[in-house]
C-alpha cells in the first residue's frame, strides 16, 4: 500500500521543519510545503518523521 500525505494549507506557515527533514518529499514553494508524493516511499522513515515534527500539525496522511 502506497503512503500518501496532504498539506493543510490553512495550518502551514512554512517554517521548512518538513523540507528539513525529509526534503527528497517535502519543499517550501511560496511559504507554504508542497509534497512529491511518489517520493514518499522511498524515504518512508524522514517523511513520517517530517509529519510528527511538524510544529503546525499541516501534515497529515490521507
Amino acid at each position: 500500500m502506497e503512503t500518501k500525505f496532504k498539506i493543510d494549507l490553512n495550518n502551514c506557515t512554512g517554517c521548512g521543519t518538513c523540507e528539513e527533514t525529509a526534503p527528497e518529499v517535502f519543499k517550501v514553494v511560496n511559504e507554504k510545503a508542497t509534497i512529491n508524493n511518489s517520493a514518499i516511499n522511498k524515504n518512508i522513515k524522514a517523511a513520517i518523521e517530517a509529519k510528527d515534527s511538524c510544529p503546525d500539525k499541516a501534515i497529515v496522511a490521507v
